[in-house]
């Protein structure tokens, strides 16, 4: 089985990761892993993601 591809979504606007989580979910090779509103909780996430 393939790896499936790991998103983190990054917006300000929740209704915008809101919509693109829904879209995303319908993908089976998609895994929506974290969200973030800004890049640098984003960056900590990633950071987070890695030491999993």
């Amino acid at each position: 089985m393939k790896d499936k591809i790991k998103v983190i979504l990054v917006d300000d606007h929740a209704v915008v990761r809101a919509g693109f989580r829904m879209l995303l979910s319908t993908m089976a090779d998609i895994d929506v892993i974290a969200e973030a509103d800004r890049g640098e909780t984003a960056c900590q996430s990633y950071l987070e993601q890695q030491r999993m």
